[in-house]
């Protein structure tokens, strides 16, 4: 499994022309049942259309820079483990 981490502002190498892919979006923190019947749902239309599974994820939480949250911020799944776990499921780039 490709991990890409994407910062702002974007650099040239992440709006280049991507290859198509079918993405998943979510913050996915303890990848539960339900994060888990999203990804398979998109993993199964991946499947049909003949495309890669992405799944873009989010670190940190998204509150911390939306609302300049400076509070440490506990997660359910850790990063790493959430990178495992993504892979157990099949995706192909995980994008935080």
């Amino acid at each position: 499994m490709d991990i890409i981490h994407v910062q702002h502002p974007l650099s040239s190498i992440y709006t280049a022309e991507a290859e198509p892919c079918e993405l998943a979006l979510g913050f996915f923190d303890g990848v539960h049942l339900g994060h888990q019947e999203l990804i398979n749902l998109a993993k199964r239309i991946a499947k049909q259309q003949d495309l890669k599974l992405a799944v873009m994820t989010f670190f940190p939480h998204p509150k911390q820079i939306i609302e300049n949250d400076q509070k440490p911020q506990t997660y359910i799944t850790p990063l790493e483990q959430k990178a495992k776990l993504m892979q157990d499921l099949g995706v192909d780039t995980l994008i935080v």
